[in-house]
């Protein structure tokens, strides 16, 4: 809330309206909430047009500033989302899911652009899944795509992405084979067949439960479209089924899962 004070007090405010604090998630250029905004669609640039179009130094020496009532209500909410997606903190995340699900003009404009509480609730728990599979927290992590699926049984990612998991996690127990066929083929047909990642999800699965032919196939469409930072990959996991084995995830960057608690 430190940058939301100081751009609330540079914009003359006597208190933090929700736009202060939705402007400071955009300010601040990192976090889940950022990162979630842009997967949702929103061209960030226009945003922080759109709700201060003149420049801002937030780095001035400012009072700290209470919240006013909307913004009270908007945090409190964000405790509320906390909770629904199973944390225990309070993040740019939920803040950005609280602003969304307010009644306020942030939330309008949020909304204009892409940026619902239930988009940005899926990215979210989409973001948040892969880092605790990587430190380890597998069944955190599968109760993160759960969720995801369960609130949003259509989205293309919320499939394809616990498809990802069930077919390549290194934890044996946490491998469904089956189940990631059936989710990774849904992605795919609610994508048309055009997503590289949807398709390349679809060959780990088919490599997962043994059938090397599909596997091989999808993972060379994937190819055909990929875009060229993703090629690399792929053919790497293409040659890995050509020689009939299945691929398994061993990240060597850590999942971005940077936040600014409040």
């Amino acid at each position: 809330m430190k940058i939301a004070s100081t751009l609330a007090w540079l914009r003359q405010h006597e208190t933090i309206h929700v736009g202060d604090i939705l402007l400071g998630i955009v300010v601040l250029g990192e976090g889940m909430g950022y990162t979630a905004l842009q997967a949702a669609g929103v061209d960030i640039n226009v945003l922080r047009h759109k709700l201060h179009p003149l420049p801002i130094d937030e780095y001035v020496p400012a009072p700290k500033l209470p919240l006013d009532g909307k913004s009270q209500r908007v945090l409190e909410q964000a405790w509320a989302e906390s909770k629904t997606l199973g944390d225990d903190y309070v993040g740019t995340e939920h803040l950005c899911i609280a602003i969304s699900r307010s009644n306020d003009e942030p939330a309008i404009l949020m909304h204009s652009m892409g940026a619902t509480a239930d988009e940005l609730q899926v990215h979210t728990l989409l973001f948040q899944a892969p880092y605790l599979e990587y430190i380890g927290e597998f069944e955190r992590s599968r109760d993160k795509y759960k969720l995801a699926l369960a609130l949003a049984p259509n989205h293309p990612s919320a499939n394809g992405d616990y498809a990802w998991m069930l077919s390549t996690c290194r934890h044996p127990s946490f491998r469904d084979g089956q189940r990631a066929v059936f989710l990774a083929n849904e992605a795919c047909q609610l994508t048309n067949f055009k997503r590289a990642s949807c398709l390349d999800t679809l060959a780990a699965a088919y490599a997962e439960v043994g059938d090397f032919e599909n596997a091989v196939n999808f993972a060379t469409r994937a190819i055909a479209i990929a875009s060229p930072e993703r090629l690399d990959e792929c053919a790497k996991r293409l040659e890995l089924y050509r020689q009939k084995l299945p691929y398994r995830w061993v990240s060597n960057e850590t999942p971005d899962q940077s936040t600014e608690i409040v």
